[in-house]
């Protein structure tokens, strides 16, 4: 954003001085340097490239660009330092689980996500992010495992015998946002990508927890296989003495 606006000054420079206009009379607006109050008197930003080809214009607030041999005539380089370590991404992540006892199946009845990410610049791709990070998370919490032989050779190697989610087992998200601003850079913008591995897997390790309190279970770790649930769930009534 700094590198446009800086592109743009330089643009509105050229402008004014080919349109015989002071500096102060002309703007960017609608892709194009235009005169103020004179909306027939404008140059886009094509024309403009191809006049600062052509004549290039004085050197960039920096002291580098035309005249300097390093930047194009309307090319900017702008770096950005962030004054703290980075924006930090926040969400809530709720979900309704329920465990078959016999067979160990972990069924996701609803599950909402709200993530914050800041002010949204491509909402098309934050969804698809915001989605694609989901199924990763479920992956991590519910398939994906190294599995060893007693000789330390591993099975799972391939994709063949890792477990992915696959489209049957995605469950119908309910996505909701949320918008704060960031303060640390410009845009006011956070990160996305990274939001469903983080989030859902305590999540479901959560509502997995909650589902087996009756039983007394009260630790048990991701991935959430069937096999480790109905192994937790008849272990917990072992314990008991068959009761729950």
């Amino acid at each position: 954003m700094k590198a446009s606006d800086e592109t743009i000054d330089k643009a509105l420079d050229l402008a004014a001085r080919e349109l015989e206009v002071s500096r102060q009379d002309v703007e960017w607006r609608d892709g194009a340097a235009r005169v103020i109050g004179a909306a027939d008197r404008s140059l886009d930003l094509a024309a403009l490239a191809g006049l600062a080809v052509e004549a290039p214009a004085p050197a960039s607030r920096t002291g580098e660009g035309p005249g300097g041999g390093e930047d194009p005539a309307l090319g900017a380089s702008v770096i950005f330092e962030s004054p703290l370590n980075g924006p930090t991404t926040s969400g809530a992540y709720i979900a309704l689980v329920s465990i078959d006892p016999d067979t160990g199946q972990l069924n996701i009845e609803k599950f909402v996500v709200v993530d914050d990410c800041g002010v949204v610049v491509n909402p098309l791709l934050v969804q698809g992010q915001r989605h694609g990070a989901l199924a990763q998370g479920l992956g991590e919490a519910t398939f994906e495992r190294m599995v060893y032989d007693d000789e330390g050779q591993l099975l799972s190697g391939s994709l063949v015998e890792y477990a992915l989610p696959t489209a049957w087992s995605i469950p119908d998200w309910t996505l909701g946002s949320a918008v704060t601003p960031s303060p640390l850079n410009p845009l006011g913008v956070k990160g996305i990508g990274e939001a469903g591995p983080i989030g859902v897997p305590p999540t479901l390790v959560n509502a997995v927890l909650d589902a087996l309190a009756p039983l007394s279970v009260t630790e048990i770790h991701a991935p959430l296989h069937r096999e480790k649930l109905w192994r937790a769930i008849h272990t917990a009534r072992h314990s008991n003495g068959g009761r729950a």
